[in-house]
């Protein structure tokens, strides 16, 4: 089974930093990711506009 970094940190009472992100283009979710100061990301969809096939780029992304 994979391992979720993010239950753990929870599980051992950790805290968590994430950023909100307005766009589902899969490179400002690798820029984010590549400063490594992220737990996760939290894509807004209620201002921006997506499409099913742009959640799944960003959701692929954002397991890499």
């Amino acid at each position: 089974m994979k391992l979720n970094k993010l239950r753990e940190i929870l599980d051992n009472g950790g805290t968590t930093v994430n950023t909100r992100i307005w766009s589902t283009w899969p490179t400002i979710v690798e820029a984010a990711a590549s400063t490594g100061n992220f737990d996760y990301f939290e894509f807004l969809a209620e201002y921006a506009p997506f499409s099913l096939n742009d959640l799944e780029n960003f959701a692929r992304t954002c397991e890499l």
